[in-house]
């Protein structure tokens, strides 16, 4: 695994940054870093017309810069496993120390036998989620692949931790992640899953914390995944719906808790107009924003609208759209999914205008 030397300031510095470019801000200093990112948020909403405060996670200044990342994505050539970012044959500090174990053992399997993987162009390995503090517990490996190889030769040759989701959808394996105290979300492992599992955890509480202070009874959970936010609200007691293209997450969703989740598989936008109104209204799209539909989901809010974010300039533009809808804006969260990287995740609270 690559080494990382300390700044001046004593925070990381990876050797080989400039060379790979995908963590530039990993040679800052930690303050700096967060100051930046603080600073993006707030200047995306004011472009947006906001002059808000923004709240940062109480534990960012205390959260990994390195070793955090649970999965990569990678290219194949010939049958080999590789790295589309050739910097990173030499290890990656930001990711984590278990998955890089599982990326350097695909990558010596697909080297000795190509034709494991062969007809593959592109994969993405990941690890599951489960907080332990037993540093030699093997975690389970997902491995997604672009198109179908044999998974139970592939299996055997990896290892029985490993696990092959082939795009034909044969087989839905599952990786187990904890995002609350207490509450474990089992995702496809073709399906979506943050790729820092300490941050999620942060920003899960935070949904938790509003949804009690908020005294919600019932949630509706937009772009909901795997039920990575659904899933705690429902083990607080909420009943609520999750809808998300996936069909295979929805699946996953619905049978954790089936008596408090009804999962919809379809796209959002094509039953944003028959989705039941409920207390809280948890929206978390894909990088590019809501596309449509803000004034729908913020009719269907009875109380608020969480919104959450990764990317600052469609976060500002999806929170000026739901003003325009009639809510208010009451806070702003960021959270530092992506330490070294200019990304921020970021949590929008809205509320109709006449809740306190």
């Amino acid at each position: 695994m690559l080494k990382t030397s300390p700044s001046d300031d004593g925070d990381c510095v990876c050797n080989v940054q400039q060379t790979c470019g995908g963590c530039p801000l990993l040679a800052v200093s930690r303050s700096t870093e967060l100051e930046g990112k603080v600073d993006s948020v707030r200047e995306a909403l004011e472009r947006a017309g906001f002059a808000v405060p923004i709240r940062l996670d109480a534990d960012a200044d205390d959260a990994a810069r390195t070793g955090y990342r649970n999965r990569l994505r990678m290219k194949v050539v010939d049958g080999r496993a590789d790295f589309f970012n050739q910097a990173k044959r030499d290890g990656c500090p930001v990711v984590r120390p278990d998955l890089w174990a599982a990326i350097e053992r695909l990558r010596a399997v697909s080297a000795k036998n190509p034709s494991l993987l062969w007809g593959v162009d592109h994969l993405e390995v990941r690890v599951d989620g489960l907080a332990t503090n037993d540093t030699s517990r093997n975690p389970a490996v997902g491995l997604r692949l672009s198109h179908d190889v044999n998974s139970e030769r592939l299996c055997e040759a990896l290892g029985s931790a490993w696990l092959v989701a082939n795009p034909s959808g044969t087989e839905n394996p599952h990786l187990s992640y904890d995002v609350s105290p207490g509450v474990t979300v089992d995702v496809p492992v073709a399906s979506f899953v943050q790729v820092n599992d300490g941050v999620n955890r942060r920003l899960v509480a935070e949904v938790l914390r509003i949804a009690a202070a908020t005294n919600a009874r019932s949630f509706l959970d937009v772009f909901c995944g795997a039920g990575n936010f659904a899933v705690p609200l429902a083990a607080k007691g909420l009943v609520g719906v999750g809808v998300d293209h996936a069909g295979p997450a929805i699946e996953a969703l619905q049978a954790v808790n089936p008596t408090h989740i009804s999962g919809v598989a379809a796209d959002a936008y094509d039953v944003m107009h028959e989705l039941p109104a409920a207390d809280l209204v948890v929206v978390d799209p894909p990088r590019s924003g809501v596309r449509e539909g803000h004034r729908l989901l913020a009719a269907r809010a009875q109380h608020s609208v969480i919104l959450v974010g990764c990317n600052v300039s469609s976060f500002a533009h999806d929170v000026a759209s739901f003003c325009d809808a009639g809510l208010q804006l009451a806070g702003v969260t960021a959270f530092d999914m992506f330490p070294g990287t200019k990304h921020m995740e970021t949590l929008a609270w809205l509320r109709q205008p006449a809740s306190p």
